[in-house]
């Protein structure tokens, strides 16, 4: 496959993942229905062609799965704080590796990713103050 299609493959991807952020579900089932969507990114490295760089990914998206999984448990307001700044930074990580090989397609699904990852943050953190 050529390299503008596995990007725009990819880019397809993290855009759902990051249109899922926005969706109307409960905290819980976005949450799962983002997680999903990261498996299927994840798949999806697994098959790129640098070892490298697929395995310096797959560390990535194995980190923003846990701390999802962690964002989903939080109860108190500094425990989201703390989960939060964890995922954005490994977010901004994946948008890291990715533009160094990537179409401008698949850098900016990253990027919406990276900003929808802060409002979904934002939000958590509203609904704890509550």
């Amino acid at each position: 496959m050529k390299k503008q299609t596995k990007s725009f493959i990819l880019g397809a991807a993290l855009g759902v993942g990051a249109g899922l952020l926005f969706a109307p579900y409960r905290g819980v089932t976005m949450r799962k229905k983002v997680a999903s969507k990261l498996n299927a990114v994840t798949d999806y490295v697994k098959n790129m062609n640098s070892e490298t760089l697929r395995s310096d990914c797959l560390g990535i998206l194995n980190n923003i799965k846990g701390y999802l999984e962690e964002l989903d448990s939080a109860k108190l307001k500094n425990d989201a704080i703390l989960v939060g700044s964890k995922l954005k930074k490994e977010v901004n990580k994946l948008a890291g590796k990715v533009k160094e090989v990537s179409e401008p397609v698949v850098a900016k699904a990253i990027e919406d990713l990276r900003c929808n990852t802060v409002v979904l943050l934002k939000k958590t953190v509203e609904k704890l103050e509550d």
